[in-house]
C-alpha cells in the first residue's frame, strides 16, 4: 500500500455515486444500496490528465452515511480503478460522504444525485467534513471538473453554519471569487448574497461581547469571520460605517477585540479621506511593534479614494516603506483593484528604482510572486512581456510559477465569470421574489 503513495507522483480524486435502495435503479425497488467508487489522479490544471500516464493507488476510504436507522460508517479499500461496494445500510441511503472526518488523502467528486442528497444534510456532517466538502468542490471547479454553480449551491446550503473553521473556509473561497472571478456589474448582487448568508448572524453577535463580558473563543472567532465577510466582502454600508467608527484612536484606549483590528483598519483605509490617510501614515511610522507597524503600513495600500490612490502607490518607493516590507506592500497594492494597474505601471516604468529598492534575491522573488494577484488576462500578457524583457537572476522559478498561476487563473476567469454573474442574478431575483409582496391588481 505504501509504495503507491511514496513512489509515484500525485494523489487521487475519488468519484462517488450512489445506487440501489430506491425504485429508480433499473426498476428494482428492493435493489441493495451500493456506492460506486472510481479513482484517477487529480490534476489542478484543466486538461492535464490527458497528457499524463495512468496512475492508481490502494486507497483506504471511510464512508459515513445515514440510513433508516441512523448514521453509520463503513471502511473500503479501493484497489482497482472502479468498484461497486454494497453498503451495510437498512433501507435507502439518505446521504453519504466519501471522506469521513476528512482523514483520507484524496479529493472526492460527487455525482449530481449524491451531492443533491448531501446539500440538505450538511448540518449533520462534522466540521472537518464540511471543510473538506468545500475545499474539494472548489478544487474541482478550478480543475474544470465541476461547474461553479455546483460550488455556489454548496455555499448557499451552509447559511446556518456556526463553526468558525468552516466559516473561515467559506469566506476564504468567497474572497477569491470576489477578487478574481467577479465582474464589476455583479458586485452589488454578490454583496447581497454574502449579506444574506452571514448578515443576520453577524448582527446577532454584534461587535462586542454581552455586558457580562463572558464569552468563549469559538464565539469571538465566529464574530471575527462573520464581520470580515460582512465588512470586507459584502461591503454592507451599516457594517462598514460601524467598522470605520471603531478604528482605535492614536491614544490606544480602544476596547476593540484584537481579532477585529484588521477588519476595522482595512475598512477605515478603504474609505479614507486625507485626514485618515495621514493618521494611518503617522501610525505606520511611529508604531514600535513590527506587526502593528506593518498593519498600518499595509492599510495605506488598501485605499480606494480616487484622490489618494496615486499617493499610496508613490509611497512604495518612498522612505515610508522600508526595504523588508517593500514586496509585501506592493503585493497589497497589486491586490487592490483601485491601485493594481498603477502599481504595476510603477514597477514597469520605474524598474531601475524598483530593482534598487528590492535589493535582495528573496524580496525580488516575492515581488514577482506578488504579480500573481493581478486577475485579468490582459494582466497576464503585460506581466509576461515585462518579465521576458527584464529577466531576474535568482527568480527563474518564481517567474515560471507566477506565469503558470496567472495563466490558470485567467483561464478560470474566462470560464466562470459569466456563470458566477448569472447565478448571483438568479439568487438575488429569488430573494426579492420571496421578500417583495406581489402588486395588488386594481
Amino acid at each position: 500500500m505504501a509504495n503507491g503513495w511514496i513512489r509515484q507522483t500525485g494523489y487521487p480524486v475519488i468519484g462517488l455515486s450512489l445506487g440501489g435502495g430506491t425504485a429508480g435503479e433499473r426498476g428494482a425497488p428492493d435493489a441493495p444500496p451500493v456506492v460506486e467508487l472510481r479513482q484517477r489522479r487529480f490534476f489542478a490544471e484543466r486538461g492535464a490528465a490527458a497528457r499524463a500516464p495512468a496512475a492508481h493507488w490502494l486507497v483506504p476510504i471511510v464512508l459515513r452515511f445515514r440510513d433508516a436507522t441512523g448514521i453509520k460508517e463503513q471502511t473500503v479499500l479501493l484497489a482497482d480503478e472502479m468498484a461497486r461496494v454494497p453498503i451495510a445500510a437498512e433501507g435507502e441511503v439518505v446521504w453519504c460522504i466519501g471522506n469521513a472526518e476528512a482523514r483520507g488523502f484524496y479529493r472526492t467528486a460527487y455525482d449530481a444525485d449524491a451531492l443533491a442528497r448531501l446539500l440538505p444534510a450538511v448540518g449533520e456532517l462534522r466540521p472537518a467534513e464540511r471543510v473538506v466538502l468545500i475545499s474539494d468542490a472548489w478544487a474541482l471547479v478550478r480543475a474544470g471538473e465541476a461547474p461553479i454553480e455546483q460550488f455556489l449551491d454548496l455555499v448557499a446550503s451552509l447559511r446556518e453554519e456556526i463553526d468558525h473553521v468552516v466559516l473561515d473556509e467559506l469566506v476564504g473561497r468567497l474572497s477569491v471569487i470576489e477578487h478574481r472571478f467577479l465582474a464589476d456589474a455583479d458586485r452589488d448582487r454578490f454583496g447581497a448574497f454574502v449579506t444574506d448568508l452571514f448578515g443576520a448572524r453577524a448582527a446577532a453577535l454584534g461587535w462586542a461581547p454581552a455586558s457580562d463580558g463572558v464569552e468563549d473563543d469559538e464565539k469571538r472567532l465566529r464574530r471575527s469571520v462573520l464581520l470580515r465577510a460582512l465588512v470586507l466582502l459584502a461591503r454592507a454600508p451599516e457594517a462598514v460605517r460601524e467598522a470605520e467608527r471603531r478604528l482605535p484612536s492614536s491614544a490606544g484606549t480602544s476596547q476593540l477585540d484584537p481579532n477585529l483590528l484588521d477588519i476595522v483598519v482595512s475598512a477605515a483605509a478603504r474609505g479614507a479621506d486625507e485626514k485618515t490617510f495621514e493618521e494611518l501614515r503617522t501610525r505606520a511610522r511611529s508604531e514600535a511593534d513590527p506587526a502593528t507597524k506593518r498593519r498600518y503600513l499595509h492599510a495605506l495600500a488598501r485605499v480606494e479614494t480616487r484622490a489618494l490612490t496615486s499617493r499610496a502607490v508613490e509611497l512604495a518607493l518612498a522612505d515610508d516603506v522600508p526595504m523588508q516590507d517593500f514586496s509585501s506592500y506592493v503585493g497589497v497594492l497589486l491586490g487592490n483593484r483601485a491601485t493594481r494597474d498603477a502599481a504595476f505601471a510603477l514597477i514597469r516604468d520605474r524598474w531601475t528604482e524598483t530593482r534598487a529598492k528590492a535589493d535582495s534575491p528573496m524580496i525580488l522573488r516575492r515581488l514577482v510572486e506578488g504579480m500573481a494577484a493581478l486577475p485579468e488576462r490582459r494582466h497576464l500578457d503585460e506581466v509576461r512581456a515585462f518579465l521576458a524583457a527584464h529577466p531576474i537572476d535568482g527568480a527563474t522559478q518564481a517567474t515560471a510559477q507566477t506565469l503558470e498561476r496567472m495563466q490558470m487563473d485567467a483561464a478560470l476567469r474566462d470560464r466562470i465569470i459569466g456563470p458566477v454573474g448569472a447565478w448571483m442574478k438568479r439568487f438575488t431575483d429569488g430573494v426579492l421574489s420571496r421578500t417583495v409582496p406581489p402588486t395588488k391588481k386594481t
